[in-house]
């Protein structure tokens, strides 16, 4: 038997949410249905109450759940919680935007300015003559 594995919480999820609130969440198909509807909103009042105190407390606090902005981080952070075909998808498009920003921070005027063009002139000018002295020697060879 292939056995399904449980969608994590997430950290917010972990913090407002109790061990007796995960039961009642598991246990809702099982009560009768005219009692269902009451027990899911009793179950989401009460990570709401858990939710309004978890920030009253965390704004006090001296410890921060905050992290740097940027997308490498978001998308390892979402890797747990997204199915693979769609992680693949985030990657690919990270790595995109990796690829613009290092394209962005090279300064194209400095790599042109550093390279002098005379002299790239000069040694393609010079590789053609010498090609073209060295077709010359072959084509005398085959005539003779």
């Amino acid at each position: 038997m292939e056995w399904k594995t449980p969608q994590k919480l997430t950290p917010l999820d972990l913090a407002v949410t109790d061990n007796n609130l995960q039961a009642l969440k598991l246990l809702l198909p099982y009560v009768p249905s005219e009692i269902q509807p009451m027990l899911g909103i009793y179950v989401k009042f009460a990570e709401f109450q858990n939710t309004l105190a978890y920030f009253r407390y965390f704004t006090r606090s001296t410890t921060s759940m905050h992290k740097t902005l940027s997308m490498e981080n978001i998308i390892h952070d979402l890797k747990d919680y997204y199915p693979d075909e769609n992680f693949e998808m985030m990657e690919n498009m990270v790595q995109a935007m990796n690829m613009m920003e290092m394209m962005q921070g090279m300064n194209m005027d400095d790599m042109f300015n550093s390279m002098n063009m005379g002299d790239i002139f000069q040694a393609c000018k010079q590789e053609r003559k010498d090609n073209n002295g060295n077709m010359d020697e072959s084509s005398r060879n085959e005539k003779s």
